[in-house]
């Protein structure tokens, strides 16, 4: 038997995550839609405190639609707001759900009508048109018990959680006895799984979509609805869990209808849904393969060794539920074998080419992704983003920053990234941000010695085109490390402008101090800094902005004049010769008072 985690271990398993790519040896997954501002999305922080949303897709239900609406005007939580969203009916669904409006009294309703794009699609639409804290799903085959939103609302309130769901009460007209065998036995040994969390991994005990209950939150954090015909409910629900994990009342309060027309009855000898089954636990284990997810107890290697990979080998275990499906293992074998490559330009279509590679330092593929890598972690593990933070990225180059800022900023998070290559701009351009639309990248016109020397404008003179106290982020990599005093200075006092108090720089730098002075020289360093200076030195007297290296004294206080504190610990790097360090160039965080 598996044993449940004690709260001292589940609290001191939590961690921060960084990214990872797809491998092309992966069935192919779609992308969570994302959601953005200008699709009409009312952002999580502006909704209306304690409105439960409910969306019902609806489509050749004429027959079901009636009770499912009523379900939601009898529920004894009134807060609630009704939104329809019919998928292209072609039986008499639409007149009856216009009939059963004019019938029942709900605070707000909207009824909309689209072509048939799938259940997926209308989910999708209904939560964008959404205003509350909460939302909830029912499929216009299904009805809820009277107190079902009010007592799923109390319930995450106190439990703190992001998603929930209750158990089903499953309404019989069409020959349901292996679900309902499935549903005792998962509920009968629920307490036998490490977590919740692994019992889903195992069989979507939540049945379906009717039974999600989240906060709009959640949404901007893993996005909407993938586009699987018979398994978009368990893609959420595993998306959610490596988000945090979920929690479950204990009580039937969804009814859930199985009739010869729903999707279940048509899912049971379908290829479509062995393949898109593979495909979705093949993306859970992508994931969590090689990095700590945000849900600190989510089922994965890294949060439980030798625990995790007996529980997807237990195939026995496994046949109670999903006979004629493909073993765990089988898929985390495969999954773990080719799914945990480093990105190259064969694999990955964020790689850029090799010379936008070599233009940030880099030699290979697999340096350019370790480097971003490297500093996502830092900006995790020193608490400095949030998904909905804006970024400022000051010198992006070929995107080495933002590409793995990609799978962690939600679509209300906002990315900006110049540099003054027009050619790394315009890869970053079509390739990340037609991807993603809230990563944008501009070229700067700023005069540059190796890159840009026919500018008319210093970097003493340019201002950053952002209005003031706009970002919570902003970052440089090795470019402090190739200005000169009063350009440095300028872009200090820039970053101060557009940083929100309380916001954060972080900033790589060469510095001198006395053990460095020390390894430099010793000739230990790997940059020969032998060109002393008032307050810096460089390698070269004709072009000194190839490296420049600045006493440490005198950086602090550049930024303490422009009103930003460095009150962390400089983290020291490896390019003099230390012994002990962080990263290769050294690192300052500093705080917009």
């Amino acid at each position: 038997m598996l044993v449940r985690a004690s709260e001292k271990t589940l609290a001191a398993l939590k961690r921060q995550h960084a990214g990872e790519r797809q491998s092309s040896q992966d069935p192919v997954v779609p992308a969570p839609r994302r959601i953005t501002v200008e699709r009409g999305w009312v952002p999580a922080r502006e909704r209306s405190a304690s409105l439960i949303s409910v969306v019902i897709p609806s489509y050749n239900h004429a027959q079901f639609i009636r009770q499912a609406i009523r379900s939601i005007a009898d529920q004894t939580y009134k807060n609630v707001e009704l939104i329809i969203i019919d998928d292209g009916s072609s039986d008499s669904s639409i007149d009856v759900i216009a009939q059963t409006l004019r019938e029942v009294e709900v605070q707000n309703v909207i009824f909309q009508q689209q072509e048939n794009r799938g259940a997926h699609d209308a989910i999708n639409n209904g939560i964008l048109l959404s205003h509350g804290e909460y939302i909830c799903i029912l499929n216009s085959d299904d009805y809820f018990d009277s107190a079902r939103l009010g007592k799923l609302l109390g319930f995450v309130t106190e439990e703190g959680k992001d998603f929930a769901f209750t158990e089903v009460n499953i309404v019989e007209e069409h020959q349901a006895s292996q679900l309902k065998d499935s549903m005792r036995a998962w509920l009968r040994e629920l307490d036998n799984f490490p977590t919740l969390g692994f019992s889903l991994l195992r069989f979507n005990g939540t049945t379906s979509s009717s039974n999600f209950f989240f906060s709009a939150k959640l949404v901007e954090r893993i996005g909407l609805f993938r586009d699987f015909t018979f398994v978009h409910d368990w893609d959420f629900v595993l998306r959610a869990l490596r988000d945090g994990e979920p929690g479950i009342l204990r009580e039937p309060l969804l009814n859930y209808r199985v009739h010869p027309g729903g999707t279940i009855a048509k899912a049971r000898s379908a290829d479509l849904a062995q393949e898109q089954y593979r495909a979705v636990l093949t993306d859970y284990f992508r994931e969590i393969q090689g990095r700590f997810v945000p849900n600190p107890v989510a089922p994965s290697p890294n949060y439980w060794p030798g625990t995790f990979e007996k529980f997807v080998a237990d195939e026995d275990f496994l046949n109670r539920y999903t006979l004629a499906l493909p073993s765990p293992w089988s898929v985390w074998e495969s999954t773990h074998t080719h799914g945990a490559t480093t990105p190259s330009p064969t694999t990955d279509p964020l790689t850029p080419p090799f010379e936008l590679i070599e233009l940030v330092g880099s030699m290979t593929a697999e340096q350019f992704h370790a480097v971003g890598q490297e500093f996502f972690g830092y900006f995790v593990d020193l608490g400095l983003i949030a998904p909905d933070h804006y970024l400022l990225d000051v010198g992006c180059g070929s995107g080495r920053m933002a590409i793995p800022l990609t799978q962690f900023l939600s679509p209300i998070g906002r990315y900006s990234g110049f540099d003054v290559v027009p050619s790394a701009i315009d890869w970053c351009s079509s390739e990340i941000s037609a991807r993603y639309s809230n990563f944008e990248f501009y070229v700067a016109d700023v005069r540059n010695t190796f890159y840009n020397p026919d500018s008319p404008v210093g970097a003493g003179e340019y201002r950053f085109p952002h209005d003031d106290a706009s970002f919570d982020f902003v970052f440089l990599t090795s470019v402090f490390t190739h200005m000169l005093p009063p350009d440095m200075e300028h872009y200090v006092s820039e970053i101060s402008r557009v940083l929100k108090p309380g916001g954060r720089c972080l900033s790589t730098f060469f510095l001198a101090n006395e053990e460095s002075s020390e390894h430099i020289e010793a000739d230990k360093s790997t940059v020969p800094f032998h060109c002393l200076f008032e307050n810096y030195r460089t390698i070269s007297l004709d072009s000194p902005e190839f490296a420049v290296c600045y006493d440490e004294q005198f950086a602090l206080d550049m930024f303490s004049k422009h009103g930003l504190n460095v009150t962390d610990p400089i983290r020291y790097g490896s390019w003099c010769g230390r012994n002990y360090y962080t990263s290769y160039q050294d690192l300052i965080v500093a705080v917009k008072q």
